[in-house]
């Protein structure tokens, strides 16, 4: 059985798992299911196709395509007893026994890919990304969305599912990561990035091949420390 612990700051670079059998196994961990992500992904990818080229905003298609992943992810899981909240306006999704918070974020053209240099969100973030991140959002919160999250010693992980659409490739990656740095408005850096198979145009899973497969999951490695910034 895969546990994740909370550990010390100062942590190497993040754990990248690629081999999708073992992106499954953490996945079931948490508590999802590939399944249920890659539906919401396509859900994503079809907007797109709703739109009137050089007619709609030019940031239209990724806006659309982040609303209805976030929207397809929150009402599959909301039917899995997770709970939906939104403070101050950002979408999570909270497992049953509070150990587990889901966020959907748009991610730079590193996201999805293992070997260049771990991605960021493509738009910028600000106290309550950081707070999540920290640690403090659900052991400190404003407003009646949170409050009933709070819980002495509560350590809920914060897990970002990152989405990129590539349009030189048409396809859109994505992966599953546990954030622990944050700064500038930026994630700077993860603890552990679970690879997801990308997602052609017309919604077939691109099969890639990856090189040797990692070993057996390991206990999460989370750096959490306090940060100043907006």
């Amino acid at each position: 059985m895969t546990t994740f612990a909370l550990q010390p700051s100062g942590q190497p670079d993040a754990k990248v798992v690629q081999d999708q059998q073992q992106v499954n196994q953490w996945l079931g961990a948490l508590g999802l299911d590939e399944q249920w992500i890659l539906q919401a992904r396509i859900a994503g990818m079809d907007s797109r196709g709703s739109l009137i080229p050089g007619a709609c905003a030019l940031t239209a298609a990724g806006s659309l395509q982040w609303h209805y992943t976030v929207q397809a992810v929150r009402a599959q899981l909301g039917l899995q007893g997770w709970s939906l909240i939104d403070p101050r306006g950002c979408p999570f999704a909270v497992s049953p026994d509070r150990s587990v918070a889901l966020v959907v974020m748009t991610g730079d053209a590193a996201t999805g890919l293992p070997d260049q240099g771990p991605p960021r969100n493509s738009s910028t973030k600000g106290r309550t990304t950081q707070a999540a991140i920290d640690g403090d959002l659900f052991r400190q919160p404003e407003g009646k969305h949170v409050e009933d999250f709070q819980q002495e010693n509560l350590a809920t992980q914060v897990w970002v599912l990152l989405i990129h659409y590539d349009e030189r490739l048409r396809e859109s990656r994505a992966e599953l990561s546990r954030p622990n740095g944050f700064d500038g408005r930026y994630i700077t850096s993860w603890g552990t990035r679970l690879l997801l198979e990308p997602v052609a145009g017309d919604g077939a899973v691109v099969v890639t091949p990856v090189g040797d497969a990692p070993t057996a999951p390991q206990p999460v490695v989370v750096e959490v420390s306090p940060k100043t910034g907006t």
